[in-house]
């Protein structure tokens, strides 16, 4: 069994049957489907330290023995019923992070340590509210990074560092390695003004109140912009350069009153090169 590679268990009941003499030394892979009358024992990750990807969704706790996995790369907690992911902040070879669907409120500060890390997917944490001023800017690795459908408490960047209790864009602007970012804001005023990562080459941003329509979700385009207006037209550069790289773009002018040509108006007469489709709802 020292030979072992890859363990799924689409049956949690099974894992009850592993015997725990069983060398799990070459263990890359480790998959366990959610079953709510299995729990999960709680010395099974001091077996296996050599793992490289952990998959463990909807489950509603973590055992402590996962911080014996010192050489773990992606670990999968989609949908997972955890509040504390305090623990995960000791896992600093970890590369991939998702945390999709989950029901966290808070990312704790501890996960600056994760200086390693390439991709964060916090799609859909609708109960996320508190992501600490600095950690995010921490992950200097971070190349993608998903927060549809979830956290929007966005700090203004002219708010002083010891009044902040929540991230600001302007910490995206120190990681720059990312090129992929989906994410809500609620106000154009929290977009940085002088300049917003300038790496990009593919996103989905919503600016305003509204959510993206299901259909758009699903259009193909790289970088997708939805941009909420109002009375006053007034855009810094960090909006500009959105704008300026826009495949497909999306806006809605129901507080709009008085501008005749709202495309020219919105990029003082400079061209959109990359734009490929345009969607209008006034």
């Amino acid at each position: 069994m020292n030979s072992l590679r890859v363990i799924s268990l689409p049956c949690p009941q099974i894992v009850a049957e592993l015997p725990k003499e069983m060398e799990y030394s070459g263990l890359s892979f480790f998959h366990m489907a959610h079953d709510d009358s299995v729990a999960i024992p709680p010395d099974l990750f001091r077996r296996i330290e050599s793992l490289k990807v952990l998959d463990l969704p909807s489950y509603s706790y973590l055992p402590e023995s996962i911080n014996h996995l010192i050489d773990l790369r992606m670990l999968c907690l989609r949908g997972c019923l955890v509040e504390d992911i305090t623990i995960i902040g000791e896992l600093k070879n970890l590369e991939i992070l998702d945390l999709a669907f989950s029901r966290i409120k808070e990312l704790p500060k501890e996960i600056a340590q994760l200086t390693r890390l390439r991709l964060l997917d916090l799609s859909e944490c609708r109960e996320l509210k508190i992501i600490p001023p600095n950690v995010l800017s921490s992950l200097s690795k971070l190349e993608e990074l998903y927060m549809e459908g979830s956290f929007g408490e966005w700090e203004n960047e002219a708010v002083v560092d010891n009044e902040r209790r929540n991230a600001s864009l302007d910490e995206l602007n120190n990681l720059s390695r990312l090129t992929t970012l989906y994410v809500r804001i609620s106000d154009i005023q929290m977009i940085p003004k002088h300049r917003f990562i300038e790496t990009l080459n593919r996103y989905r941003i919503t600016v305003g109140d509204r959510r993206l329509p299901m259909w758009l979700r699903r259009h193909e385009c790289s970088r997708t912009l939805t941009l909420q207006l109002y009375t006053n037209i007034c855009l810094d550069n960090g909006v500009k350069m959105l704008l300026g790289k826009a495949e497909d773009l999306y806006l809605d002018l129901k507080g709009l009153e008085g501008i005749k040509n709202v495309l020219a108006e919105l990029n003082k007469g400079n061209d959109f090169p990359h734009l490929q489709s345009l969607h209008v709802l006034n």
